[in-house]
């Protein structure tokens, strides 16, 4: 995945901290490509001893690997980093894009806010590139029936997982802030998820219309 970057120093520490998927993220994740049309993954073949993201952006796309589970700083659950080749990194957790080195776009980190019941209802962003500090944005659930959901390649691979449960939110902004950040009023977060074990299947996250990061958990076993 070529996001035009100089090699991320915070990424090295990931990869030698998780020495063992080093090799993993050479093999599996040795070609990236910056064009017109971003080549698909589905064809590749998977080590069945990692665990894939495969991951489009406009004009680029790449497959990474899981470096690391950690601990969320915050409530339960973990933070997942995913590796590319070039040595891009993105963090998920519960689906959503939680952080990110080397990816427009995206912002740097976001701490995720559960509401009693255990549900996402905010996250607290931060991207000093932008000037975003501790910035609130709230997570509105909506239908998906109201939005304009494109039937993209990898969704149509998600979609392969019988039951796949598909929930999206929209951000809203908590106070006025910057017209630079504006944009993510509005913003689009669409996660789905396993009928059977709520892991991870697909997620997507739109910025604004054009600037959206769309991504497909896969492994050997369950090779979408």
């Amino acid at each position: 995945m070529n996001f035009r970057m100089l090699l991320l120093l915070l990424a090295v520490p990931t990869l030698q901290a998780c020495s063992s998927l080093g090799g993993a993220v050479v093999s599996a994740a040795q070609a990236y490509y910056a064009g017109k049309n971003p080549p698909s993954y589905a064809s590749t073949p998977l080590n069945a001893q990692y665990i894939y993201l495969e991951v489009q952006v406009p004009n680029s796309s790449a497959l990474m690997v899981l470096a690391s589970q950690d601990q969320a700083a915050q409530g339960s659950g973990t933070v997942e980093t995913w590796v590319s080749a070039s040595q891009e990194v993105l963090r998920t957790r519960a689906g959503f894009v939680v952080g990110s080195q080397g990816v427009p776009n995206l912002f740097e980190s976001a701490s995720l806010q559960f509401n009693p019941e255990g549900q996402v209802q905010g996250m607290v962003l931060n991207n000093p590139g932008v000037g975003a500090h501790q910035v609130q944005l709230n997570l509105l659930p909506i239908a998906l029936e109201t939005i304009q959901l494109k039937n993209t390649a990898l969704l149509a691979r998600a979609r392969q997982v019988n039951g796949l449960v598909l929930r999206a939110w929209r951000g809203q902004l908590s106070s006025t802030i910057t017209p630079r950040l504006q944009v993510l009023n509005n913003s689009l977060h669409v996660v789905g998820t396993h009928p059977g074990t709520g892991g991870l299947v697909y997620g997507l996250y739109c910025l604004e219309e054009g600037q959206c990061i769309e991504y497909l958990r896969r492994t050997a076993a369950q090779n979408l």
